[in-house]
C-alpha cells in the first residue's frame, strides 16, 4: 500500500527543516504538519467555492479532508 499525499509530503517537509537547520520543530511534527496542511486545503476548498467551482471544491475536500 502506497502513503497517503499528506504522508508523502511530510517526509518532504522533514528533509526541508534538516536541510534548513530548522529541526527543532521536529519536536512535535505531526501536529505542526497537520495544522499546516489543513490550512492549505481549507484555503484551497475557499478558494474554489468563491469561484463557484463547486465540483473542485468537493474534490479537494475529499482529497484533503478525508
Amino acid at each position: 500500500m502506497s502513503k497517503q499525499n499528506w504522508e508523502t509530503a511530510f517526509d518532504d517537509w522533514q528533509k526541508l527543516l534538516s536541510d534548513a537547520k530548522a529541526t527543532e520543530l521536529l519536536s512535535d511534527p505531526k501536529a505542526v504538519w497537520d495544522e499546516a496542511w489543513r490550512q492549505v486545503a481549507m484555503v484551497a476548498i475557499n478558494v474554489a467555492e468563491q469561484h463557484e467551482a463547486d465540483a473542485v471544491a468537493t474534490e479537494l475536500f475529499k482529497r484533503f479532508m478525508r
